[in-house]
């Protein structure tokens, strides 16, 4: 969404909470992809991303841009709602294989890469939920999301230095990870 269209749809939020549906639309499939992603579960998904959209929609006469965007303001509740959520349950699910993909790319990804292609992302994203929370956040951020260093920077409270530091070590420990897992040797990735 062009910056200027998403500061005139805020303003008219503000103003009248009616006009928050379209940046809801518009915003929703993000939240809640990055929800599932990280959950792996449906159903906590939903509800967390109904929570994320109704705690921006009250707090959304506070919401002033200051250079940060509407879609970091989102992800910067929708994370801090998963660990809320996650220390009340002591636990993420995330055994699970759920996965969000746009459709678009579902559509693609099935004519072109077939079944290797599924096993590779999915486990990815297992191998991703191995790694500390704060790894597993800048990854998602960054590569499902992607969100800019200065907007992940924004949503996850450090530097965008230290959110480029904590990429490199995610993707190390990524890598260190998979390399050791038997099943990635045998997905052919070419």
């Amino acid at each position: 969404m062009d910056r200027e269209l998403e500061r005139q749809l805020i303003k008219k939020a503000q103003e009248n909470i009616a006009a928050f549906e379209e940046l809801y639309n518009h915003y929703m499939p993000r939240i809640y992809g990055f929800l599932l992603n990280r959950t792996g579960q449906k159903e906590i998904a939903e509800d967390l991303t109904s929570e994320v959209f109704a705690k921006a929609l009250a707090n959304l006469p506070k919401y002033d841009d200051r250079g940060i965007t509407f879609a970091a303001w989102l992800f910067k509740i929708a994370r801090n709602t998963l660990i809320d959520f996650s220390r009340k349950k002591k636990e993420i699910l995330v055994d699970s294989t759920e996965i969000y993909e746009p459709e678009v790319n579902r559509h693609e990804q099935n004519a072109v890469g077939g079944l290797e292609q599924e096993e590779r992302k999915v486990l990815i994203r297992k191998t991703l939920r191995h790694l500390p929370e704060k790894y597993q956040t800048v990854l998602s951020l960054k590569f499902f999301e992607e969100l800019s260093n200065d907007e992940i920077a924004e949503i996850v409270g450090c530097g965008k230095s230290a959110v480029a530091v904590r990429v490199h070590r995610a993707l190390r420990m990524m890598q260190k990870h998979l390399v050791n897992n038997p099943q990635f040797l045998e997905i052919n990735f070419q």
